[in-house]
């Protein structure tokens, strides 16, 4: 239906082990197109979000591969109480803050298996000032909300709630280089020995 999942009353909160998991993923990748679900917990008016797992890096348009990951994402998770409570994307291009054709229907395809799914969307122009100094407090994600046919991704949109402490962890791990540990489905693809369902554990530890 038009509007989405309830999106007038939905609040989304963002835990701080999920904003610096799904930023360090696209921070991996600056020049490619990323994403990723979001898990945690979803109640009538909110959605929680405790963990975010990385997907793909080299191609959102891989059906197939999309249907596996999720699959063993919702019982890995599922195991620890948890679900999968939505999807993150993050455009190939700088200050692109549009929802292309591929991210739009991984969107769909995501928001269709779990009803009242949020989609994050990553800004990259505020990335950038929340890692120089003196901008470690801002938030680069966007809630986006379905209207009609489309996502719209809003700048300061206040059902929006991320984990207060969770812009200046981000600087600090990206200047440890924590980024450079991330392993998402593609590289666990590549490699199966790599773990790609507990980035969250190992990189904000």
């Amino acid at each position: 239906r038009a509007g989405g999942w309830g999106w007038g009353a939905m609040r989304v909160e963002v835990s701080a082990k999920a904003y610096t998991t799904l930023l360090l993923h696209a921070l991996k990748y600056p020049h490619a197109a990323v994403n990723g679900l979001l898990v945690g917990g979803a109640q009538v008016t909110s959605v929680t979000v405790e963990e975010a797992v990385p997907l793909l890096h080299s191609g959102l348009e891989l059906a197939p591969m999309l249907e596996a990951a999720l699959a063993q994402a919702e019982a890995h998770y599922a195991a620890k109480g948890m679900k999968v409570v939505g999807y993150y994307h993050a455009n190939e291009r700088h200050a692109d803050n549009e929802l292309g054709g591929a991210a739009r229907a991984v969107a769909d395809t995501v928001t269709s298996a779990c009803a009242g799914a949020a989609v994050l969307l990553v800004d990259s122009v505020a990335l950038g000032e929340s890692l120089g100094q003196g901008g470690a407090g801002k938030v680069a994600v966007r809630l986006c909300s379905r209207e009609g046919a489309k996502w719209k991704a809003r700048e300061g949109d206040e059902r929006l709630q991320v984990a207060p402490t969770a812009p200046k962890l981000l600087a600090g791990y990206y200047a440890e280089r924590r980024h450079r540990q991330v392993v998402d489905f593609d590289d666990h693809l590549e490699d199966v020995g790599r773990d790609w369902l507990n980035n969250g554990d190992r990189l904000c530890a």
